[in-house]
């Protein structure tokens, strides 16, 4: 498979043909990676993307499961993901890691979510459920306690319709949002204190969870803030939940998912800088590794 690799710095670019060898070759890494952590810690933490190519990834995952037990369900995309693959374990090697993997010690967060109703079909959660996290639930073993999503919107319609435009009570409600999924962070996460993997995905101008450029979140610096409010996000809807760019720069690995044309300036200069306010993207920093998995499109400007 057909594979170009560029370095940033402590960032590295896997530049694919296409969109979806891309996807593909992410959830190989993930699974492997998963894998191999399972192996020498108790649980691994992964902190899940929304958008378009982050719940395509886990199509393509719940997509390599199916075709485990039903081959004749294989596609392109489950090929390429075990030619993609590169655990010493032979042609079949991701299906064998898919077999061996104990779901009950996997953890599925979110770096942002839209603050919406609970059955709102914008969160990024509900879409996440329906595309694998209810089926690993149903059928492989993981935990309902292992889905940890972000609060969703508790007031009724009526109310939302009417607050909408009202600042000072949508940050009511957005507060103690916040504050609970960051109680649960640090109930959960414990001394280790961060996300194993965290996965996310990029907008045409440099955000990604809900980090925009020129905003108030990407600005703060407060090491103890894990989990902020946004009111006026200039991408709908306005209001969300974020992981801090402070937060997120402490997992292990971080890697991103970016596709398609549009993206390509700020896949350019999201690489070639680091804590660039104006592109919130170049902060997605991990300490163990950085890696951005892209296509030709968004990697043309490299």
């Amino acid at each position: 498979m057909t594979v170009e690799t560029k370095t940033f710095g402590p960032k590295t670019a896997l530049i694919y043909p296409d969109r979806d060898q891309a996807i593909s070759a992410i959830v190989a890494a993930l699974l492997e990676k998963t894998s191999q952590l399972l192996a020498s810690q108790d649980r691994v933490d992964i902190a899940l993307t929304g958008g378009t190519d982050g719940i395509a990834m886990l199509d393509v995952a719940r997509a390599l499961m199916e075709s485990q037990t039903n081959p004749e369900s294989r596609t392109d995309r489950t090929d390429d993901c075990h030619a993609y693959a590169q655990a010493p374990a032979g042609p079949d090697s991701v299906g064998l890691i898919l077999d061996s993997l104990d779901f009950s010690r996997i953890h599925f967060w979110w770096g942002d979510e839209r603050f919406v109703a609970a059955d709102d079909q914008d969160r990024n959660a509900l879409q996440a459920r329906d595309a694998w996290l209810d089926d690993l639930a149903a059928h492989h073993g993981l935990p309902e306690g292992n889905i940890h999503e972000m609060p969703a919107d508790p007031r009724p319609e009526q109310t939302i319709t009417c607050e909408k435009d009202d600042a000072d009570a949508n940050l009511k409600a957005l507060v103690p949002a916040a504050s609970a999924y960051q109680d649960e962070l640090l109930n959960q996460l414990g001394d280790k204190g961060h996300m194993d993997i965290a996965l996310f995905s990029m907008g045409p101008d440099g955000h990604f969870a809900s980090l925009f450029p020129g905003y108030p979140q990407i600005f703060d610096d407060d090491d103890s803030h894990l989990v902020l409010p946004v009111v006026d996000s200039p991408k709908m809807p306005p209001l969300r939940l974020t992981l801090t760019a402070s937060f997120i720069q402490g997992s292990s690995y971080v890697w991103f998912i970016v596709t398609g044309q549009r993206k390509a300036e700020a896949a350019v200069r999201a690489l070639h800088t680091v804590n660039d306010e104006e592109v919130p993207s170049s902060f997605g920093q991990g300490t163990e590794e950085t890696m951005w998995f892209l296509d030709r499109q968004a990697a043309s400007k490299l």
